[in-house]
């Protein structure tokens, strides 16, 4: 496989496998490095990379870009986190601590709160001491 990696590379910038294998050689370099090397042809960013792959690619404005794994919003994951039934998660939290289990159950509720009605700003101050959102 690593064999393959060094074919590739030195077709695809034109030098000979061993000069691929004296640049390899398991080293990591940065970007401006790797255009000093002749490792790279430009610098840039992820929508650089898109933007050239949909040029190649003769693609124009007819593709998509999807990520894997897909990011999941701020909300998304705090759902995530309390999808599992509320009696289990807080045993969970609590672990048998004196008013533990009475305070995860408030945070439980408050996020659920905060779940269905959010912030346009997506802003919240949790108040443990207050038993609140505000």
């Amino acid at each position: 496989m690593y064999d393959d990696f060094l074919r590739h590379v030195a077709e695809g910038r034109g030098i000979s496998k061993e000069e691929a294998l004296a640049l390899a050689g398991g080293r990591i370099y940065g970007g401006k490095r790797a255009l000093e090397l002749g490792l790279v042809d430009q610098l840039g960013g992820l929508q650089d990379a898109i933007d050239h792959a949909a040029r190649t690619s003769r693609l124009g404005d007819q593709f998509d870009v999807v990520e894997y794994p897909r990011r999941r919003s701020f909300e998304e994951r705090l759902r995530e986190l309390f999808q599992v039934s509320g009696a289990s998660w807080l045993s969970r939290i609590a672990g048998g601590v004196p008013g533990l289990e009475s305070k995860a159950l408030q945070v439980h509720q408050d996020i659920g709160w905060m779940l269905t009605n959010p912030d346009q700003r997506n802003v919240y101050i949790l108040d443990l001491r207050a038993n609140s959102i505000q």
